[in-house]
C-alpha cells in the first residue's frame, strides 16, 4: 500500500504538471489563432492594395509617358494642346507681319528634334518647306516672337473668362528690322490697333518717331509727351 500510495502521489504530480503544460499550450494555441487571423486579414488587405497599386501604376505609366503610345507625359500633352492654340493664333499674326510668307507649326511628337512635342518651326511659303527657328534672321525672329506674344495674349484672353487684354507693350526689337520688314511690322501693328487694342512700343529707332504720332520721348533729364 505504501508503494501504491507513493506511485499515486507521483502520478498526481505528473498530472498536475501536465495540466499546467496543457494550460500553457491552450494559451499559446489561442494566441497563434489570433495571429493567424491577423495574418490572413493582412493577406486580404495586401491583395486589395496590390490590385489598387496595379491600377495606380497603370494610370501613372499612362500619364507619365511610358504607358501610352505617344511616349509623352500628361503635362506635355496639356501644354501641347495649349501650344496648338497659341501657334494657331500666332501663325495668323505672323502671316500678316510677313505678308503671307511665314506661318508657324508645332513639331510633331515623333520628331526626335522636338522638345517632347513642344517645339515650333516656321513654314516658309517661298521655300515650300518647314524651317528651324534658328535659321531665321534677326528681323524674322523678332516678327515670330511678336506674333507669339500676340497669339499668347489671344489664348490667355480666351481662357480668362471673357477678360480682354486691351493693351500690349513691345520693348525694343525694331532695330534689327530692315526698312521693308519694319514697314510690314508697323502696318500690321496699325491693323491690330485698329481692332481696338492699344499697342505700346518702347524703342530707340528714330524712324518710329515719324510713324507713331502719340508718344512719350525721354531725354537727358526731360520727358516730353507728344500726341499727334
Amino acid at each position: 500500500l505504501e508503494a501504491l500510495s507513493a506511485r499515486l502521489e507521483e502520478l498526481k504530480a505528473q498530472a498536475e504538471a501536465q495540466s499546467v503544460e496543457k494550460g500553457k499550450a491552450d494559451t499559446l494555441f489561442r494566441t497563434l489563432e489570433d495571429i493567424l487571423r491577423k495574418v490572413r486579414g493582412i493577406e486580404s488587405d495586401s491583395a486589395a492594395l496590390d490590385a489598387e497599386y496595379s491600377k495606380v501604376t497603370r494610370i501613372h505609366q499612362l500619364v507619365s509617358g511610358p504607358g501610352n503610345p505617344y511616349r509623352i507625359n500628361l503635362q506635355s500633352f496639356v501644354l501641347g494642346l495649349m501650344l496648338d492654340e497659341v501657334v494657331q493664333e500666332a501663325g495668323r499674326y505672323l502671316s500678316r507681319l510677313s505678308r503671307g510668307r511665314y506661318s508657324l507649326v508645332r513639331v510633331d511628337e515623333g520628331d526626335r528634334r522636338s522638345l517632347g512635342g513642344l517645339d515650333i518651326e516656321v513654314c516658309d511659303a517661298h521655300l515650300g518647306a518647314q524651317r528651324r527657328v534658328a535659321t531665321l534672321s534677326g528681323g524674322e525672329l523678332f516678327l515670330a516672337s511678336l506674333s507669339l506674344a500676340f497669339g499668347l495674349a489671344e489664348v490667355v484672353q480666351a481662357h480668362a473668362g471673357g477678360v480682354r487684354l486691351d493693351s500690349i507693350f513691345i520693348d525694343e526689337g525694331f532695330g534689327s528690322l530692315d526698312s521693308e520688314t519694319l514697314e510690314s511690322a508697323m502696318s500690321a501693328l496699325g491693323e491690330i490697333q485698329s481692332e481696338g487694342r492699344l499697342v505700346g512700343v518702347i524703342s530707340h529707332v528714330a524712324e518710329l518717331r515719324e510713324r507713331i504720332p502719340a508718344r512719350i520721348e525721354v531725354g537727358d533729364g526731360r520727358l516730353q509727351v507728344i500726341s499727334g
